[in-house]
């Protein structure tokens, strides 16, 4: 089964003796680590007014209240570069970064010498010294999006829009659509495989888009090259079992707060959102599991709350995925 085990039975005999040995195979999967509850590019986070991120950050640039008022992060925040600092934050944890104004740190301030501490609380302060915080990396690199993009492109092509609507319901994946990906009005996608989309993806009105139980404990994943816009009751979930995300990753680079690459209208609790080069934008009142992007834009009480199971996440590409031995003995 996909994301899964097999175990296979073999028996032989001869000269009246038998044996029978059995072996354990796995799907292989590609794994992808996702330890903070938010990272950011240079483009950094803007949180609105009690906003707040339930887990680490890590951000490239800075962290700037968005609207007035204040916002939470619930434990380590991690600003690098100089010149960047964070602004209007209650932090559970620890603060790095180069400088601070108008925050709350419940942990240590540790700040690089030259920048500056504006009406900012903390239990410790720690001089780091001159030397600027080493910017983080993405954690998924273009070939392997690349590479994903190619096992979807493996397993056929639906030339032009998709589309399900009107309390419909489809299995889909491993697919490539070459328009646009509309899926609203109280219908089920059950994914089987991974989907990309080369254009836009829109899904909303009660639309369940979710991950067949045969994924078991891994994650799968859907990638737009355009725009990706959840709203409006929508579920997006995962196979059921513990340690299942679903991942939607936008390639767009729009960091247009009016025309976002991902923008999330809606709860969607058990959800992965990625765009390495474009703003992912959370609207009022939502929650989703985790988000990655080159910009981070959080409305007034959006929630990002983190699972640590998707620190570790293994994404199963569907039944193209090649199958390899994880054990094997003689039981008999």
């Amino acid at each position: 089964m996909i994301g899964g085990s097999r175990t296979i039975t073999s028996q032989g005999g001869t000269d009246n003796r038998i044996k029978k040995l059995s072996v354990i195979y796995i799907v292989t999967t590609d794994e992808i680590s996702f330890y903070y509850g938010a990272q950011a590019g240079e483009g950094g986070i803007l949180m609105g007014n009690n906003s707040q991120i339930e887990g680490n950050v890590f951000s490239n640039g800075s962290i700037l209240p968005s609207g007035g008022g204040t916002s939470n992060i619930t434990d380590t925040v991690t600003v690098a570069g100089n010149g960047n600092k964070i602004e209007a934050v209650n932090i559970g944890g620890d603060a790095y970064v180069h400088s601070c104004k108008d925050s709350d740190i419940s942990g240590t301030l540790y700040y690089v010498s030259g920048g500056s501490i504006q009406n900012c609380t903390y239990t410790d302060a720690n001089d780091m010294g001159p030397n600027e915080i080493t910017a983080g990396s993405m954690p998924i690199s273009d070939q392997q999006m690349n590479d994903w993009k190619d096992k979807a492109i493996a397993g056929g092509t639906i030339t032009g829009d998709y589309i399900l609507t009107n309390n419909a319901s489809d299995s889909l994946g491993p697919i490539r659509i070459t328009g646009n990906m509309h899926i609203y009005n109280n219908v089920v996608l059950t994914m089987t495989g991974l989907i990309y989309v080369e254009g836009d993806i829109t899904i909303e009105n009660n639309a369940t888009v979710q991950l067949s139980s045969s994924f078991g404990s891994s994650s799968g994943l859907i990638i737009s090259d355009g725009q990706i816009i959840v709203t409006n009751n929508t579920i997006l979930q995962g196979s059921g079992q513990a340690g299942s995300f679903l991942m939607l990753a936008s390639t767009n680079n729009s960091v247009d707060l009016d025309n976002p690459a991902i923008d999330i209208q809606n709860n969607a609790t058990a959800a992965i959102f990625y765009a390495s080069d474009g703003v992912i934008y959370l609207r009022n009142n939502i929650n989703v599991r985790e988000a990655t992007g080159y910009m981070l834009a959080l409305d007034n009480n959006a929630v990002i709350s983190y699972d640590s199971g998707s620190a570790n996440t293994n994404f199963s590409t569907g039944p193209g995925g090649s199958w390899q031995v994880r054990d094997w003995k003689e039981i008999e």
